[in-house]
């Protein structure tokens, strides 16, 4: 969906609402082997980029951090239990970098690989889009903790503390 609005923005600017226009601009404007190769490089990019934003918050640093693939899916796992807030910003670290920064940047410049680029890494999203939207609610006090076996998560509440009168 965000995808669909960076298009627009970048057709809009770029006077090509017309079928053909649009058409004619992406056979002239766009590499396509630039586009896949990137893509594909990208794939690696994106897990890397949950690794090194996790490695920041994780108590034990990189010996937290696994990778591997699972069901044709690349993953990045951390070991350790992570603030909601933390986990949040570990989670949309690669929609940032990958997604939103390039789109804009190719619709500042009008370049369509760059926005194509953006697209699609906006779209490879949303699976971690859709966690964080699910997580938004959550106590900022509880931590998470990637599933250790499975796609998910954990949310862990804090122990309370007994009162004191």
């Amino acid at each position: 969906c965000g995808g669909l609005y960076v298009l627009a923005l970048y057709l809009n600017l770029n006077d090509s609402f017309s079928k053909d226009s649009v058409i004619n601009n992406i056979h002239q404007n766009i590499n396509f082997l630039w586009l896949s190769i990137s893509i594909i490089f990208g794939l690696f990019v994106h897990e890397l980029i949950h690794a090194a934003v996790a490695v920041i918050f994780a108590k034990n640093g990189f010996k937290s951090i696994n990778f591997g693939a699972k069901d044709m899916t690349l993953y990045c796992h951390c070991s350790d239990p992570l603030k909601v807030k933390e986990y949040t910003i570990v989670l949309l670290a690669p929609l940032v970098i990958m997604g939103i920064i390039p789109a804009i940047v190719g619709i500042v410049i009008l370049n369509p690989n760059w926005v194509l680029f953006g697209i699609v890494f906006i779209a490879g999203a949303m699976g971690d889009i859709m966690v964080a939207w699910r997580i938004r609610k959550e106590n900022p006090e509880n931590t998470i903790l990637d599933h250790p076996s499975e796609p998910g998560y954990l949310v862990y509440e804090p122990e309370e503390d007994e009162v004191k009168e």
